[in-house]
């Protein structure tokens, strides 16, 4: 369940900033990872490679094979996600207010990463 919400948090990012991954296309997950790069400030070169990392690892889980994902790197994992989410909210603060919890939010136009 925390691997979801990484990505909603990582599509509030690219939604708010007037994109929109293809939901269901090849790379809809890595590309709205990727985005965090040019998007998110100078954290997001590291949360890419940390998200990219734990997509990775959810893909073998998911589609191939099974791998020890130790109770550390769970708890490392909800402890980033943690961050991440308030993190988000500080960005759509600075960013985007409009569309900051507790504000209501308008329609956006959005293009296609």
């Amino acid at each position: 369940m925390a691997y979801p919400a990484a990505l909603d948090l990582a599509t509030v990012v690219l939604r708010a900033s007037g994109y929109r991954a293809k939901s269901g296309a090849p790379g809809h997950h890595e590309n709205t990872f990727a985005a965090l790069s040019e998007l998110f400030g100078k954290e997001g070169p590291s949360l890419t490679r940390y998200f990219q990392s734990c997509r990775k690892k959810r893909n073998t889980v998911s589609y191939a094979a099974w791998i020890d994902i130790s109770e550390k790197e769970s708890e490392e994992f909800l402890k980033e996600l943690d961050g991440f989410r308030e993190a988000v909210k500080e960005f759509l603060m600075r960013n985007h207010p409009k569309l900051a919890p507790g504000k209501t939010p308008g329609p956006s136009p959005a293009g296609t990463v």
